[in-house]
């Protein structure tokens, strides 16, 4: 039943604004990983997940770099968010 909130890579990139090969790399480097990756590389994400994407364009329009966004949300904290805000 989850099918209806599955996206592919092109379908999510066009709701977001965010270019399908940054959706892509993001996924190589960790920062943004879909929800579904098939075995012939088809990426796949659910709709829930442009609340987290979101989040990461947030994070990169404030000066974030990727470095320092991946390391937020890799563990985030209220003290690592106020590091952040600084």
């Amino acid at each position: 039943n989850h099918k209806k909130y599955l996206y592919s890579s092109g379908e999510f990139a066009k709701f977001t604004g965010i270019n399908k090969r940054t959706l892509h790399y993001y996924n190589e480097i960790g920062l943004f990983c879909p929800e579904v990756i098939g075995e012939n590389g088809t990426i796949t994400t659910l709709v829930f997940q442009i609340c987290t994407i979101g989040t990461h364009s947030y994070f990169a329009k404030i000066g974030l770099s990727l470095d320092e966004i991946r390391e937020y949300v890799t563990t985030p904290s209220d003290e690592s968010f106020s590091q952040m805000m600084i």
